[in-house]
Formats: C-alpha cells, sequence, structure tokens
C-alpha cells in the first residue's frame, strides 16, 4: 500500500522527513501529481484533458480515468522516477 514517494518512505524510515524537495510540503502521491511545481507540465496536461473532457482535477478522477492513469506513467517513466 505504498510507493516512492517521500512521505511513504518516512512512513517506514527510509526517508528523514518525507517532504518534497522541492516545495517542502509532505510528498505524498496527490502532492506529486496535483500540486508539486516540480511537475507543472504534467499538471498542465492533466489540467486540458480534465476540461476538455469534463473530468474532475482530483486524485480520485485521475486515478480512475484510464487516459490519465497512461499520461501519470508516462510521466513518471520520463522523469526516471520509481513510483
Amino acid at each position: 500500500g505504498h510507493c516512492w514517494v517521500n512521505a511513504s518512505l518516512y512512513k517506514i524510515g527510509c526517508h528523514g522527513t518525507g517532504l518534497c524537495q522541492t516545495c517542502q510540503t509532505p510528498e505524498t502521491v496527490e502532492h506529486y501529481i496535483l500540486h508539486c511545481t516540480k511537475q507543472a507540465a504534467l499538471q498542465e496536461m492533466l489540467k486540458l484533458y480534465c476540461k476538455r473532457t469534463s473530468t474532475a482535477y482530483t486524485l480520485s478522477a485521475m486515478l480512475s480515468n484510464t487516459n490519465c492513469i497512461n499520461t501519470i506513467y508516462s510521466w513518471v517513466i520520463k522523469s526516471n522516477r520509481n513510483l
């Protein structure tokens, strides 16, 4: 039930603070996908898709939508991040 974001790593004793290195707030999946300033390009792609398809810009909506999941997955692979 965990992934490689700092907040999850902190919970299992593998990260010192659990904070995002960029924003200095807890790095959760929601933060990484929807709020982190370092992921602004990903967020713009998701916002445009949501607007075009009348999909809510929320984590649950993103993770319930195959196109959003594919966009996020491609972004993670492209950014060489393990999640």
